[in-house]
């Protein structure tokens, strides 16, 4: 059926925010004029990257790091180490080093991409060997959800494995990017603690994810002397330009909100060596690497060391290519061993079983493991003895939505669309933000064109799942009926992102590409949805509707409810149809359809959804379907 679409609304929307906060961020960059202010600047940098990538704390796991077994191979003595980065929460790496050293060597810590293979990824093996064989101590580690710390069985996509634990984790306040910070710092805590490394030559490299891992802990770990990063150190406004959905680690909440992207973390660390590597045809777009090389470049020559920046862009798509490595090793051996040595020497990769270092080839076999999810559970216990006025509090502070029922919206009359043979469906689009794209559309069927809202005395205001025309069209017939699509939903379904497979509630896809977003800018797009929920009652208030029933189905429930619990509304029924029964079960199932973008961040520190219905109990007269999940994508 023939539908009115907004399909651009929150692109557009997030658009001129993303805009200013890199305008902003790019003057101040830019202002900056002698050394003094330099090194200003950086230490301010800094402090606000720790402040927000640090702000979570995790226990070490008790275990000490054990060497399962060691082999040759190319004259190459390799341990295969299991370390317990977390409580009951094992990483499988490789130690690699010269046989037969003189003194001690400089360490590099190599972090993989996003790679399902991790540290057996080829690329990642060649510039473990190449460094290895050119005299570096060299630990690779699988971080979670890759090679041998897959969560699932059978393995997911890591990007898709990444963002499911960051959507549980989001839910219980935590940032994603800070616990693999925490684990790669366990891996560095091992390899500084080995005999052969000198602790005061530490060096780092990954490509694409494992590029971004460098340079944060570049910034955030000052035993890190230099740094070689490559496939990943673009601008956030390019990447949303570029419409590319990134997961979870890889979208800091709040990170442009605090005035910070990508290219502060090698400011940062500067004055330190750093090596920022490209290629022509990735994916992350040579144009957004070579501004963010121009903006950490003003920032070390300002500082009066523009020869510790480094350069090299190779050609070929996004991958760690022997050009790449050539550079890294020819920075690396300048730096640590005063030589420049470039050339890769021959090797041969190890087979899948050479690189295996538990049993099975999963660390969730391990004795003693636990699942990401286990552990993030154990973490945040059931909530207890949480009030309907904690409950209103916290999600007013979290949405950032009013205590009372806001005034009502102006809004504009789209054309009818036809519903059935002798019925259409009015749209009301609302304007909830003026001057902003953001379309909410009221639908209500009708007979015929009706250019302004109704005034029923009695009517049911119902907050759909995906499609208010959809859920419009199934109740046809229904009186004095008006259903919602909220920001993001039906008409203004996001078609931004490329890429992704068009599923709704895919992991890394359309959705989280517009929540993401909206997350670095520190917009909570469920706040959204909910102050345009709370438009819509304000309007039909100012309508004349004096018995108004709220309802919601699906996400549309879940938001519903948020506005119920959070502002008194003029309402006497609520009915909740197919919303989750909790938000713990949800995660303890490993992968569940609900997104972040309908759910505050933190939530599980407050309340889970028992909590919710019964504080709604107690203030109104409610109806509610319970569902494990919402329901799935309507074919």
């Amino acid at each position: 059926m023939l539908e009115i679409q907004y399909p651009n609304s929150l692109y557009d929307y997030l658009e001129p925010l993303s805009a200013r906060a890199d305008e902003e961020r790019s003057s101040r960059i830019f202002a900056v004029s002698t050394a003094a202010e330099a090194l200003d600047h950086c230490a301010c940098v800094k402090e606000k990257l720790k402040s927000l990538m640090e702000k979570d704390r995790f226990s070490k796991g008790s275990a000490a790091p054990q060497v399962m077994t060691t082999i040759n191979k190319n004259g190459v003595l390799i341990d295969k180490v299991v370390l317990e980065v977390r409580p009951g929460i094992f990483n499988a790496g490789l130690f690699l080093r010269k046989e037969n050293p003189s003194g001690k060597m400089p360490g590099v810590l190599g972090v993989c991409g996003h790679s399902m293979n991790g540290k057996a990824h080829d690329d990642y093996q060649a510039f473990a060997f190449g460094l290895a064989l050119k005299g570096f101590g060299v630990l690779i580690c699988d971080p979670s959800g890759q090679g041998e710390s897959h969560q699932f069985k059978p393995p997911l996509n890591p990007t898709w494995e990444h963002s499911i634990l960051g959507k549980a984790l989001r839910c219980s306040g935590v940032l994603t990017a800070s616990l693999f910070i925490h684990d790669a710092k366990c891996a560095l805590d091992y390899l500084c603690s080995r005999p052969e490394i000198d602790p005061e030559k530490i060096g780092i490299t990954g490509s694409s994810g494992g590029g971004q891992m460098s340079f944060f802990l570049f910034a955030l770990d000052e035993r890190v002397k230099c740094a070689g990063v490559s496939c990943h150190m673009n601008r956030f406004r390019d990447v949303f330009r570029n419409e590319t959905p990134t997961d979870a680690e890889s979208t800091p909440e709040g990170l442009l909100a605090a005035g910070l992207d990508r290219p502060d973390f090698a400011i940062a660390g500067a004055p330190k060596p750093f090596l920022l590597m490209a290629t022509e045809d990735d994916f992350m777009d040579l144009r957004s690497v070579k501004k963010a090389r121009n903006e950490v470049s003003h920032i070390y020559n300002t500082l009066g060391y523009p020869d510790r920046l480094h350069f090299s862009v190779a050609p070929g798509p996004h991958a760690y290519c022997q050009e790449s490595r050539e550079a890294m090793y020819a920075f690396f051996t300048q730096e640590f061993m005063g030589r420049e040595d470039a050339p890769e020497p021959e090797f041969e990769l190890l087979t899948d079983q050479e690189a295996q270092v538990t049993p099975t080839g999963y660390v969730l076999d391990l004795p003693g493991a636990k699942s990401e999810l286990e552990s993030l559970l154990e973490t945040f216990p059931a909530p207890r003895g949480v009030t309907p006025e904690k409950i209103g509090s916290f999600l007013r502070e979290a949405l950032e939505i009013p205590e009372v029922l806001p005034d009502a919206p102006d809004y504009r009359v789209a054309r009818n669309i036809p519903l059935t043979q002798n019925s259409s469906a009015a749209n009301f689009v609302l304007l909830t933000e003026p001057g902003t794209t953001l379309r909410p559309v009221l639908k209500l069927e009708v007979d015929r064109d009706t250019p302004v809202i109704p005034g029923y005395r009695s009517a049911t205001l119902h907050c759909a799942h995906l499609s208010a025309f959809e859920e419009l069209f199934k109740r046809s017939g229904e009186k004095n009926l008006f259903v919602l699509d909220v920001r993001g939903i039906g008409a203004s379904r996001s078609a931004a992102g490329r890429g992704v497979p068009d599923d709704f509630f895919a992991p890394v896809g359309r959705e989280s590409f517009a929540e993401g977003t909206a997350e670095l800018l520190g917009v909570p797009l469920a706040g959204g949805k909910v102050r345009d929920l709370l438009g819509a009652a304000a309007l039909l208030k100012e309508h004349g509707v004096e018995d108004l029933t709220l309802s919601g189905r699906g996400m549309g429930g879940v938001i519903a409810a948020f506005a119920a619990a959070a502002v008194k509304l003029p309402v006497k029924r609520i009915i909740l149809e197919e919303v989750p029964a909790s938000l713990r079960a949800l995660i303890a199932g490993g992968k569940f359809r609900l997104p972040n973008s309908c759910l505050p961040a933190g939530m599980l520190k407050c309340f889970d959804f028992p909590e919710l219905y019964e504080a709604l109990k107690s203030a109104y007269d409610v109806q509610i379907s319970i569902s494990e999940d919402v329901p799935p994508e309507e074919l």
